[in-house]
This record gives C-alpha cells, sequence and structure tokens, in this order.
C-alpha cells in the first residue's frame, strides 16, 4: 500500500469590513509571491510530496497547496500555513525568517514531520505553532512575542508542540509569559524541573493539557501544581490531559498523586511509568503480541530491514465489526512511535477500488521495550460516537478519542531473528498484497517452531466495515495451507472496553503458494463458508520484508 502522507487543508471564511461613507477601502496588500517562492526554494519544494499550484502564476497565492487565508488578516491575507508530513528540508532559522518576511503574524504554523533542521533561536509570532517531528537542536529559544499572546480571543486554545526532536537543556524561566492551551514537549532531552512548563499554562481561560513524556526530567514535583485546571480525565473517553511517563519525577505528597491520577494519559497507575528502565530494540521483538487481559485482539510488528518498524493493530468495534489500524513509524533504542495510525476503507477483493476517501488518520502508538518479550504500550484511537457504547458523555456522530497504556507480551517471534532460531522457510516472513487490491493483503510470520501465521486484512462485502481473519498452519514445500482460517468477531456491545464477547468464526479456509523460482511472488486461494464472501484466487507480492538476524 502506499505510504502516502495527507495533510488536512481547510478554508475559513470571514467578513470583510465595510469601509464608511466617507472613506475608500484600503487596497489589499501584493501578494507574497517572491517571499512565497524563497521559502519554496528554501525547503526543497522540489521534492515535497505535495506542492499543489505553487508557483503557478495563474492561481492565486491562497489556492497554494497548504496556505490557508483568511480576510482577518488582510483581503485573502495568509492566516496559516499548514504543511506537515510533506517532506520538508532546509535550516529553521532561514525559514523563520521567510515566513516573518511573508507575513509577521500568522495564527497557525505547522510544519510537523519533517526534514527540517538546526537550532530554534527564536519563535515565529504566531498563535500556535506545531515544529514536532523534525530534527531541530539545541536549546529551548526564550518565549519572546510567541504563542497565545495575540490581542484576540481565539475559538482553539493556542498551542506550542515540539515533541520528536533533540532539544536539550532546562526549559527557560520567560516561558511564563506565554499562555498555552496545550503544550507538547515529548520526546526530547531536556533536563531539570519543568516548572516554567507548566507556568506556561493558559490556566485562566479554560482546561490545558501538558506532554512531558520521554525527557530527562527530574526532581520533586511542587505543590503548586494543584492549583493548575486541568481538563477532566474520563476513563476510555478522554486522552487525558498530563503525561509524566518516561520521566525520574518524585511525587512526594499523597493529594498530589491523586490529583495526577485523575488527569493522566492512561489511567490513574501513571507511577508505573515512571523512573523505570527500558532495554534496546532488535530483530527479536519481530512477531505478534497482545495484552494478557485482552485476548481477541492484538499486534503484528515486524522491524523491517531497514530497521523501521511496521505494525498492524488487529481489535473491534462492537456487535461483530472489525477494526485494524496500520503504520510504518520510526524508532530510537530502547522505543518505536507510530504517531499516524491509519484507518482504511474498501471493498473485500477489491482494495480500496473506488473508495474516495480510501484512509484517514485514528490515531497513535508508543511501544518501549521494558524486557526481552515485555513492550510497554501507550495508545490513542479515535472512534466515531456512534461506534462506542452509548453514555451520558456521547452526543452525536462526533470524533471521540480513548488513551490508555497497556502492557503486551510477545506470543510468535519470527524465526530468523536470532542465531538460534533459524527455519528453512523464515525468508517468507512478510507484508505481501496484490498491486490491484491495494488496500488489502496479508501478513505471514514463519514462527520459531516452522509454522506459519497469517492475518489477511480486507474488508467485508458490502464495503460498510473492515475485516480481518487469522490462521495458522504447517508447510508443505513452498504451500501453506490453513483450514480452518477464522474471523474474531465480537459478539456485544462492550468494545472497545471489554474483550469478553469475542469469539472466533470459522470463515473457511486459505493457502498460500509461495514460488520457488522468485522469493517475492506467490500466489493466495481462499474458499469461505460465507456466501458472500465466496470463493477466489489470485497472485500477491511481497510489500514488506522483516529485518532477520545476520548469522554465519
Amino acid at each position: 500500500m502506499n505510504g502516502i502522507k495527507l495533510a488536512l487543508q481547510g478554508l475559513l471564511i470571514g467578513l470583510i469590513p465595510l469601509a464608511s461613507a466617507n472613506t475608500h477601502a484600503s487596497p489589499p496588500p501584493p501578494p507574497p509571491i517572491d517571499e512565497l517562492t524563497a521559502f519554496y526554494q528554501a525547503t526543497n519544494g522540489d521534492n515535497w510530496y505535495r506542492d499543489d499550484h505553487w508557483l503557478d502564476e495563474e492561481i492565486h497565492h491562497c489556492d497554494w497547496y497548504g496556505i490557508i487565508c483568511h480576510d482577518d488578516i488582510a483581503p485573502r491575507g495568509i492566516h496559516s500555513i499548514s504543511l506537515p508530513n510533506n517532506n520538508l528540508t532546509g535550516d529553521i532559522t532561514e525559514i523563520i525568517g521567510l515566513l516573518h518576511d511573508i507575513n509577521s503574524r500568522y495564527r497557525q504554523l505547522d510544519l510537523s514531520n519533517n526534514h527540517i533542521t538546526g537550532e530554534l533561536l527564536e519563535f515565529p509570532r504566531t498563535h500556535s505553532l506545531n515544529l514536532s517531528g523534525n530534527l531541530l537542536t539545541g536549546p529551548l529559544p526564550e518565549a519572546g512575542d510567541m504563542v497565545g499572546r495575540d490581542d484576540s480571543p481565539s475559538p482553539q486554545w493556542p498551542f506550542l508542540r515540539l515533541s520528536g526532536n533533540r532539544f536539550e537543556g532546562p526549559i527557560p524561566d520567560s516561558w511564563e509569559n506565554m499562555a498555552l492551551g496545550e503544550l507538547d514537549l515529548s520526546n526530547n532531552q531536556l533536563d531539570g524541573l519543568p516548572e516554567p512548563a507548566f507556568r506556561a499554562l493558559r490556566t485562566s481561560t479554560g482546561p490545558v493539557a501538558i506532554l512531558l513524556t520521554d525527557n530527562r526530567f527530574a526532581g520533586t514535583l511542587p505543590d503548586w501544581l494543584l492549583g493548575i485546571e486541568f481538563a477532566e480525565y474520563r476513563k476510555f473517553f478522554s486522552t487525558g490531559s498530563i503525561n509524566l511517563c518516561w520521566n525520574d519525577f518524585e511525587i512526594d505528597k499523597p493529594e498530589l498523586v491523586d490529583w495526577i491520577a485523575q488527569h493522566h494519559v492512561g489511567g490513574p497507575d501513571f507511577e508505573s511509568c515512571l523512573n523505570r528502565e527500558r532495554v534496546a530494540i532488535e530483530p527479536a521483538l519481530s512477531g505478534s503480541w497482545f495484552d494478557p487481559d485482552r485476548s481477541g485482539e492484538g499486534l503484528s510488528l515486524m522491524l523491517l530491514d531497514n530497521g523501521q518498524p511496521l505494525l498492524y493493530w488487529f481489535t473491534h468495534i462492537n456487535k461483530g465489526r472489525q477494526m485494524w489500524l496500520f503504520e510504518a513509524g520510526q524508532r530510537s533504542d530502547t522505543t518505536l512511535f507510530l504517531p499516524d495510525l491509519i484507518r482504511t476503507h474498501g471493498s473485500f477483493n477489491e482494495g480500496f477500488g473506488q473508495t474516495q476517501v480510501p484512509f484517514v488518520r485514528r490515531g497513535d502508538l508508543r511501544l518501549d521495550r521494558t524486557a526481552d518479550g515485555q513492550l510497554a504500550g501507550q495508545y490513542e484511537i479515535t472512534y466515531i460516537s456512534t461506534e462506542l457504547p452509548q453514555g451520558p458523555i456521547i452526543v452525536g456522530p462526533h470524533p471521540v478519542a480513548t488513551a490508555e497504556r497497556r502492557n503486551h507480551t510477545q506470543f510468535t517471534r519470527l524465526a530468523g531473528t536470532t542465531c538460534t532460531n533459524q527455519q528453512p522457510h523464515q525468508d517468507l516472513s512478510g507484508a505481501w498484497f496484490n498491486p490491484e487490491r491495494d488496500g488489502e493483503g496479508f501478513v505471514v510470520e514463519v514462527t520459531e517452531d516452522g509454522r506459519g501465521v497469517v492475518y489477511w486484512f480486507t474488508y467485508t462485502p458490502d464495503g460498510q466495515e473492515q475485516a480481518w481473519m487469522i490462521g495458522d498452519g504447517d508447510f508443505t514445500g513452498m504451500t501453506l495451507s490453513i483450514d480452518p482460517l477464522y474471523q474474531p468477531r465480537d459478539g456485544t456491545e462492550q468494545m472497545p472496553l471489554e474483550t469478553d464477547g469475542i469469539e472466533l468464526i470459522d470463515w473457511g479456509t486459505l493457502t498460500l503458494e509461495f514460488s520457488d523460482q522468485d522469493a517475492d511472488r506467490g500466489h493466495v486461494a481462499f474458499s469461505s463458508g460465507f456466501e458472500e464472501y465466496g470463493s477466489g484466487d489470485y497472485p500477491i507480492e511481497r510489500f514488506a520484508r522483516p529485518m532477520l538476524a545476520e548469522c554465519e
């Protein structure tokens, strides 16, 4: 499947103030074409994933991809620049200088998940800023004239997101002059005690959120945190509003422990992720994982031959509806980051087909390796409210995020990931698909005992829901036969809260025959006991290959 990174683009429409009867409206400012062109060139625009209409003199710059205009800035003035996940490169100092030349004041600037480098010497003058997931280094800048300090109220809380970079050192004391609704400093190398980060929150205008996960912060948290109004944590229906995991904090007051437990991401057992040791990522983690308290769902995880993790999460909604999400993410020495879990839409035996919106972002996952065979998971998944058990806090078909932490145990391990678990068919492990059915396919795991486990990720024949099947079997030559192939289904309304109602349904049979001439080719045949699925066969080819151990 194509690893396409799409950015959201919206158009905000406002009212142009009317001139008085005795004056004329000011002419619009000249379009900043030269400045935008310089920004495009400085960020290697020819290699962006998307550059729709950029530098096209026949199309107004407000209609260029990622440019959002609004008349409260100036007639068709630039309101926001949103170019996340778009392969931008360049030095952050030069980029900020060019952005200031384009417009000295933005409501939002989002350049997250790109490849921007350098030290962030100063903040751009903006209401909200997202530079997460880049390669920024050095200390954090002083607050300056920055986020949240404009004169107009905003319907959206101002936010500052700098996670997933390489910032180091303490948080400047000047940050207490900010007024943030959300602050995300996760996954950096910051140290000291983060009191200025808490003081940077905009506590006078409503609930706030702060994410400090995975830094080098240490020390005793102060009692005055009790006075901050965090969003109320509601298990399963809120992302939580504070995250202190993977730091060396000490909390010596029971009332402060209770207060953090009420608001912490993942629930009240937050102390289980503080001051905790982790071990190095290695190929042997490739295989299937599950939470022993939640049988009937789980993860298929492969560390690919390029070191990148590929994950499929097989789970359920409820009432017999299944769900699977996937992503090829990133890794550090001890942690796997999967920030853009994708949920897809399509039809059985067709893949994406003619689906207008084949995939949407529906969550993120972080997995920390705490021991051999153990992964500590922290996730957030977005459902539509009608997919969840109805309760007093669910109103209308709107997105609802659930957040939690779960410890996962390894259920299978791929053969060949160590020099002591070699098997003849281990090179067949990987992801497989038919390009004419892009959007569905198979994960094959050749396990340490030589058997084959297959996950088939697909859809219902009516195209209304996702579907997935699972089975294992033995190899005969280059052929893997699975009989029966099961389809786990939740017959209750308890998912995603509980998994007690999941049953294994005998779906039919599946055969995968691999070529002994071309290790990246094969053929699949299936026969279902359900008439709507029927039977069929088609060729498949390899999509991804796992990393195996290098042995003599």
